[in-house]
């Protein structure tokens, strides 16, 4: 973890807005309170934030984070990044419950197939056994962003996702939402494979059962009917291949779509 002073305004501003929005939810108003205008608070916060390279400890992960925002026990949540085949809200709930659901983009971010989830790394003649994973760009100049889902979680609902993903990173992220002119702000956590031993060289295509089922599970009727109809084809627009190349080429080829 990322050894820094978390205890500054900034962060405890942030942490009184994440607050005073679940009060606000509890009450029957919307998730689109978590967000501000001020970006520069969103930045400064990010830069503070706790970086976790393993989550096994999931306690110490929950309690550093609460702490870290100065979120009381009273109100026990955490925002986290959903950017896979966990989209799907009926399949989110095979992992738990959530307090909101929105669609949002992340900045300054890439979700890339490059994650080596499998078991045996020996075989290097394989081509196509690639999953899905995002990366934070940090300060790259790079303009890029994906579409995701951001999801606010109890403790149950977290320590699961941690075992869901066991060999990710937990890193936090910049996540952007518009209203009419304005763009709007927060900060999410997001799983992310960051070791270099467990990503892809560039000539690596995904996996084409892995890729069917993120596919499937997007592009369902669960998923445009929560998320709007553009959502599938916002996915496969901010997707790339190890290689960097947009994910749409393989669909031409292949029986992805419907």
């Amino acid at each position: 973890m990322r050894t820094q002073n978390f205890f500054l305004s900034k962060i405890r501003l942030l942490g009184a807005l994440c607050l005073a929005s679940l009060s606000v939810l509890i009450t029957g108003c919307t998730a689109e309170d978590i967000f501000t205008t001020d970006k520069h608070l969103i930045e400064e916060a990010k830069s503070l934030a706790p970086i976790f390279t393993e989550t096994k400890d999931t306690d110490h992960v929950w309690d550093t984070i609460k702490k870290a925002w100065g979120l009381s026990e009273r109100l026990n949540y955490v925002p986290i990044v959903i950017y896979d085949d966990l989209m799907n809200p009926v399949r989110f709930q095979t992992k738990g419950k959530s307090l909101w659901n929105i669609p949002v983009n992340v900045s300054n971010s890439k979700r890339i197939f490059n994650y080596d989830a499998r078991t045996d790394k020996k075989d290097n003649s394989a081509k196509n056994y690639a999953d899905i994973n995002a990366l934070d760009l940090g300060n790259s100049k790079q303009a890029s962003y994906f579409s995701a889902i951001l999801h606010g979680i109890e403790k149950e609902t977290f320590v699961n996702l941690c075992k869901h993903y066991p060999q990710h990173s937990l890193v936090p992220v910049i996540v952007t939402r518009s209203f009419g002119p304005d763009t709007t702000y927060t900060l999410g956590f997001m799983f992310s494979v960051t070791n270099p031993a467990l990503q892809t060289r560039q000539d690596v295509l995904p996996n084409q059962e892995r890729f069917l089922e993120i596919w499937n599970s997007i592009s369902s009727d669960d998923v445009t009917y929560f998320y709007g109809e553009n959502f599938p084809a916002d996915y496969i627009n901010t997707t790339v291949l190890a290689n960097g190349e947009p994910i749409n080429s393989l669909i031409p080829a292949s029986k992805y779509l419907k």
